[in-house]
């Protein structure tokens, strides 16, 4: 029976210019893949902004109907039990809780509000998050 061992590591194999080459271009490919990733991520996320927000608008302000839906939504935040009463009746997008505390999105229909009389604070939202809101679940509060 021969006796196979492994090469001492004093031996240093051989290197011919054909192992060479392939060592380079093995050694390029990892930082060339995660160059050509950076760039294709860029590029979905920039086109993905583009197809939700629209092309730039001139004078750097939204079309009218894209304002008047943002004048019509806002995120209201507080004690989630406060969130609930003063959002009870609307129409509810994105809801976000952290303990007892609680974030909504709220689509209002003419002549709804949020009852501000309770202890939440009610912020404007913009073109994003709206968007954000929209591509979640809805449920409207009783």
């Amino acid at each position: 029976m021969e006796n196979h061992t492994a090469p001492a590591a004093e031996e240093k194999l051989e290197l011919t210019p054909e192992t060479s080459e392939l060592e380079a271009l093995c050694a390029a490919v990892h930082p060339a893949v995660e160059r050509a990733g950076e760039a294709l991520e860029k590029r979905y996320y920039e086109r993905l902004a583009e197809e939700a927000l629209g092309p730039k608008w001139p004078n750097g302000k939204p079309p009218e109907e894209t304002q008047a839906l943002l004048d019509r939504v806002r995120h209201v935040s507080g004690k989630a039990e406060e969130v609930d009463a003063a959002t009870a009746g609307l129409e509810v997008h994105h809801a976000e809780t952290v303990g007892r505390s609680k974030g909504v999105t709220v689509f209002l229909k003419p002549g709804q509000s949020v009852d501000e009389s309770r202890d939440v604070s009610v912020q404007p939202v913009n073109l994003q998050r709206a968007f954000v809101a929209l591509c979640g679940e809805e449920e409207t509060r009783q």
